[in-house]
């Protein structure tokens, strides 16, 4: 299964993983590590409706993750599971305030709202925070983008590519800048 989904082939890691995971004790570690998996094989997948129980179930036998939180949010804002999104910002918040991975959260929420102003601003919030977070210069930029703003784009999608030279993304909006 690991094998799998290292791979990139999600689907045959759940298949892999699941039955794994039923026979699994919850007290056990590698039910946490399974239920991660799994959920993070979904998220992958584009199937968030799917990952979201699984990352919520992870996220509360591991409260301290930030980077689990963060997908577990971002799985409900796909889903369009809203209420769930805000639960999520505030275990955040919770645990540190002044968080990247919050001030993203909020970010990506307001640009679905269509409040691009108040998106860049969360972002630059983000970005203050933490300049090496995954992704903080690429949502940055991507708003820049989609107001024509390129040459402030530009100089965040650079960023982005700076700390992950291999950011796809990120080198296909820099090209169109």
């Amino acid at each position: 299964g690991l094998a799998l989904f290292k791979g990139g082939d999600l689907k045959g890691a759940i298949q892999e993983f699941e039955p794994l995971l039923k026979q699994t004790p919850e007290s056990s570690p590698d039910n946490l590590r399974l239920t991660i998996l799994v959920g993070m094989a979904h998220y992958g997948l584009a199937e968030y409706s799917k990952a979201a129980p699984y990352l919520k179930s992870a996220s509360e036998r591991d409260p301290n993750n930030l980077s689990l939180l963060l997908a577990l949010a971002h799985s409900y804002l796909w889903s369009e599971q809203f209420n769930n999104v805000m639960d999520v910002y505030h275990r955040i918040l919770a645990l540190n305030a002044e968080s990247a991975e919050a001030d993203m959260l909020a970010g990506e929420a307001l640009d679905e709202m269509k409040d691009s102003d108040g998106a860049i601003k969360m972002f630059r919030a983000a970005a203050a925070a933490n300049p090496k977070e995954p992704d903080v210069h690429f949502g940055l930029g991507y708003l820049f983008w989609t107001r024509k703003q390129y040459p402030e784009a530009l100089v965040e999608l650079q960023a982005e590519v700076g700390n992950n030279p291999n950011h796809a993304q990120s080198l296909v909006y820099l090209g169109d800048c």
